[in-house]
């Protein structure tokens, strides 16, 4: 744990002040993996929650929550566990914690982001839930019977996407990540700012609305009871 810009797990109440490295939020299934060294190993029971302060020593960012013991794999140097954080929580925490270059943020409930997949063949668009949004592109959600059609339109894509309050912006797109989420396949999809007309200004569109969504979910964790 030398490096201080990597986020530290503390267990707070019985296992006070043991601390483990957090390896990975991961918002869409709303858990937390830590990395505690074979010699800190807490042995917390599968099935229990307890409370966990997440910490990063270089910026003094901390945030407090409950969460569930779901597993524990033990490596040859260190237990790896897996916590169940509430709902909501995780895409807050993982917008703080996970170190990505861009911020990524949830839309908010009653304030969908819509996208639809323009057909070079003229054919009905294919929609989509969006997952996750950043600057740099989009973790979408599509119904497994659109695959098909999702893959015969080649590398890249022409999206159309909707934000709150303003018109529909078309964007050339380069799906990189597919995996099955039970009923439905999430892409990941980045933008291709030099293939998309006026892309600075949808840019700046996308920002605004990040900042504003980024505001909303740290107030609305800050107000969440520990």
């Amino acid at each position: 744990m030398k490096n201080d810009r990597r986020a530290v797990v503390t267990l707070l109440g019985s296992h006070s002040n043991t601390r483990g490295a957090l390896a990975k939020i991961r918002p869409a299934l709303g858990t937390a993996e830590v990395h505690f060294r074979l010699t800190n190993d807490p042995r917390l029971q599968i099935g229990t929650e307890t409370k966990i302060e997440i910490g990063r020593a270089s910026d003094q960012t901390a945030s407090t929550t409950t969460a569930r013991v779901v597993s524990c794999d033990l490596k040859a140097d260190r237990a790896v566990y897996f916590f169940r954080l509430p709902s909501g929580v995780g895409s807050a925490l993982g917008m703080l914690f996970n170190q990505r270059s861009a911020v990524r943020v949830v839309p908010a409930p009653g304030e969908p982001v819509r996208v639809q997949i323009r057909m070079k063949d003229g054919g009905r668009a294919i929609p989509a839930v969006v997952d996750d949004i950043s600057q740099t592109g989009l973790g979408v959600l599509f119904g497994v019977n659109q695959e098909g059609r999702l893959l015969a339109c080649g590398n890249k894509l022409q999206l159309m996407l909707e934000l709150p309050g303003c018109d529909p912006m078309e964007i050339t797109v380069d799906p990189r990540h597919r995996r099955l989420m039970g009923a439905s396949i999430r892409y990941g999809i980045p933008f291709l700012p030099e293939e998309t007309e006026n892309f600075e200004e949808k840019r700046l569109k996308i920002y605004r609305y990040v900042h504003r969504r980024q505001i909303e979910m740290i107030e609305a964790l800050r107000a969440m009871p520990v």
